[in-house]
């Protein structure tokens, strides 16, 4: 194909597009011809004949919507639907490594949303660390972008499965025997990253039915068996489900009969405060609890945020759990749960959430 910009339509037939050149580690090659009749294709085109950094070539490729695959050169379309492809690989050419170490990430603000480089891969590596091994997580992504939400790994639950793998680090059973429910799970990496960690079964619920469809895809790409259909006969199996938030939404089989309910960036609009705490309050059983993870994005006000909902909460009968009164014990010399999430912040990446507002983690109970 030379430097030719190759495409697929949704009969997955091959479309070329135009010639821009070959992607290398180093550069966007200058081609000697062009098909296309899109002039702003052809003046991009143009302006970035002479070569750039790695970095800058690859943020190039990404605004366009094209992703390198490695070996063939060929540039295909991320857009395309591969929800059921196993033989979607890894990207590993011309992409910073943090994408797949599971590395926060800057974010910038886009029209309605907001993006990072990492969120236009197909498919994200992330490492899970077990007590006395590494595994590695894969997760396929559809995106980032306005109406998106959902369909990529966000920091915030790459944050809450730190917590995760640091609780068990400390408190080897933590998941034994729990039934865990996740709220909001977009691609359901946390979800996953539970159910290795050894919970009883996991319920990863998302209200967008295509962030639910991508989590089925991800539960069948890590191996871990799941049903669709909510009942009474399968209270002890992985669900991936669609659920809307309010006390009326909860299906009859799952009021009261969930130990952990996890979340990560639920709180950024008010106006679902009220819903949420009465889907967490209806899910939780007697002694249940809530870990949730609040992470910033740029002009948030994390704990104007989290405080927010806090005092929400409060009238469907939740309230932050003590430090005295937590479902896990922290490691040696960690004393509050601010201390806990900052030690496993990496230095690299404290100027990010410095930018966002920060992050803050609560463990919420019934009163």
């Amino acid at each position: 194909m030379g430097g030719a910009l190759v495409t697929f339509d949704r009969k997955k037939r091959i479309i070329v597009e135009s010639s821009i050149g070959l992607v290398t580690t180093g550069s966007i090659i200058k081609s000697n011809t062009t098909t296309s009749s899109k002039s702003g294709r052809q003046k991009q085109t143009q302006k970035n004949q002479q070569g750039m950094p790695r970095r800058s070539c690859l943020k190039l490729i990404l605004r366009m919507g094209l992703v390198a695959l490695p070996l063939t050169g060929w540039l295909i379309s991320p857009q395309i639907s591969l929800a059921d492809s196993n033989s979607l690989e890894p990207v590993t050419t011309n992409i910073p490594s943090e994408c797949q170490s599971g590395a926060l990430m800057a974010e910038s603000a886009v029209p309605g949303a907001y993006d990072q480089i990492c969120m236009n891969l197909p498919l994200r590596t992330i490492p899970l660390r077990l007590p006395n091994q590494t595994e590695e997580i894969q997760i396929q992504q559809e995106g980032a972008g306005p109406g998106k939400t959902g369909l990529a790994v966000w920091n915030s639950a790459l944050l809450l499965g730190r917590v995760l793998e640091a609780i068990v680090a400390t408190n080897p059973n933590f998941f034994r025997d729990k039934q865990v429910a996740e709220l909001g799970c977009g691609t359901a990496l946390v979800s996953i990253m539970a159910s290795r960690l050894g919970a009883k079964s996991v319920w990863a619920t998302d209200g967008n039915p295509a962030a639910v469809a991508l989590s089925e895809s991800n539960f069948r790409r890590n191996n871990i068996s799941y049903t669709a259909t909510v009942s009474e006969r399968n209270i002890d199996e992985n669900v991936v489900s669609t659920l809307q938030w309010g006390e009326l939404q909860v299906p009859l089989e799952w009021m009261g009969k969930v130990d952990v309910i996890l979340g990560s960036d639920l709180t950024y609009n008010s106006g679902s405060w009220r819903v949420l705490a009465e889907t967490m309050d209806t899910l939780l059983s007697q002694n249940g609890f809530v870990l949730y993870l609040s992470l910033g994005h740029s002009g948030f006000n994390v704990r104007g945020e989290v405080d927010g909902f806090v005092n929400v909460a409060k009238q469907s009968g939740l309230s932050v759990k003590a430090l005295m009164d937590l479902p896990f014990t922290l490691p040696r010399g960690v004393s509050t749960l601010d201390a806990f999430l900052q030690d496993f912040i990496l230095p690299s990446e404290q100027s990010i959430l410095s930018f966002t507002g920060g992050a803050q983690l609560l463990v919420i109970g019934r009163k």
